[in-house]
């Protein structure tokens, strides 16, 4: 192996296990209970267990490129990568504080060191393919695109009442806050087609975790709505299909400080009206509400493990989201030699079948200017890419 190529490749793998590294051994005390409720050998552990194994399985992926830039097959990147997952468990289950080590972390981290290898090993033919091959990896690539956004679409449809629902208040969950004020007065609303949660409050200051006020409940395992305080934060959530399948359910939290620290009377109001969350907070006759739309494009939040505030701008991350997968699609069009204005087409095509097709499939908002407009600026972004690689 030539020295270059070497000194590089022992960089990333330096690199890598750096990210890994700081990512699963900073002691997490507040998160003692949860790790000590969470069995050894579970594989999809958790309400988030589904968010959990893709995203351990994405962690060490660059480890596996690294280790393939270094020579390492597969094989032998695999058993590398199985030997650093299980020495993270084993400091997780001894010196890490808050960490919950796991069969699944093992498993799932092995998975992205060989997936990882195996696209370092094809790294040439995916980026100087023929045109021939190059037309088959875009094809590849926008139907791969088609099935992201088709699974986000059902993701975040409705996942329908069992049976007859009961309004529980201020109900006790695992690795959640209690509520700790005063309930006035709650109910459940049900108007053409609009369902809402409502509360008047007495508040006992900010929350550190997410604190359940409502919560609708029925023959489930997940509740069917929730309205809570998250520290000023009124947040709202409604089942969906995510919910049931283990991935995060979206909600909608309202920004800006609306719930002061100490008690105040508050009413505290949120809903699902068709593809639409809202929320809303009330304190001292001043309103506050925010809105979140379910459109094909907002995948991105069912994947997102704590809470983030990447929901503060969504339309700006459903449009990243829908975009930077258009960028390979975009770069073997221009390594397939194909014209511009085809490209175009194409995208536009694509584009119509991917978020308009999903959001009238099913019965979504609809994403809006700015994620189409990223998505075709991603295709072209692409193909000047790909078109300038093979100069």
């Amino acid at each position: 192996m030539p020295i270059p190529q070497r000194r590089s490749g022992l960089i990333l793998t330096g690199m890598a296990v750096a990210l890994i590294g700081g990512l699963t051994l900073v002691p997490l005390p507040r998160q003692l209970a949860q790790a000590a409720a969470t069995p050894w050998y579970c594989v999809i552990c958790g309400d988030r267990g589904m968010v959990d194994v893709l995203l351990n399985v994405a962690l060490f992926v660059p480890l596996g490129v690294a280790l393939g830039a270094l020579g390492l097959r597969p094989r032998r990147a695999l058993l590398a990568g199985f030997l650093l997952a299980l020495a993270i468990e084993l400091l997780q289950a001894t010196l890490v504080l808050g960490r919950d080590p796991s069969l699944s972390d093992v498993l799932t981290n092995s998975c992205g060191t060989f997936l990882g290898a195996f696209l370092g090993l094809a790294a040439p033919t995916l980026w100087r393919p023929s045109v021939a091959r190059a037309q088959q990896l875009g094809l590849v690539a926008s139907l791969g695109w088609l099935a992201m956004v088709g699974l986000s679409g059902w993701l975040l449809t409705e996942d329908p009442a069992d049976g007859p629902a009961q309004l529980l208040q201020a109900p006790t969950e695992p690795f959640l806050d209690q509520f700790a004020g005063v309930i006035q007065s709650a109910r459940a609303d049900e108007v053409s087609g609009s369902r809402s949660l409502h509360a008047t409050v007495v508040t006992a200051g900010l929350t550190g975790r997410l604190a359940p006020v409502l919560e609708l409940r029925d023959g489930q395992r997940f509740p069917l709505a929730s309205l809570g305080q998250l520290g000023q934060k009124p947040v709202f959530s409604w089942r969906l299909h995510a919910t049931r399948t283990l991935f995060r359910t979206p909600a909608v939290r309202v920004y800006g400080g609306v719930l002061p620290d100490g008690a105040v009377l508050a009413t505290l109001d949120g809903g699902k009206t068709g593809p639409m969350l809202w929320t809303a907070g009330t304190v001292n006759g001043e309103r506050h509400a925010a809105t979140l739309a379910l459109t094909p494009g907002l995948g991105w939040m069912l994947l997102l493990p704590l809470n983030y505030p990447f929901d503060l701008y969504s339309e700006w991350t459903s449009a990243l989201w829908v975009a930077v997968p258009l960028l390979l699609v975009g770069f073997w069009a221009g390594r397939a030699r194909m014209r511009l204005l085809l490209v175009i087409g194409a995208a536009v095509v694509l584009l119509l079948a991917g978020l308009e097709g999903t959001a009238v499939l099913f019965h979504l908002a609809r994403d809006g200017a700015l994620a189409w407009g990223a998505g075709l600026a991603a295709v072209v972004s692409g193909w000047a890419w790909g078109m300038g690689r093979g100069a």
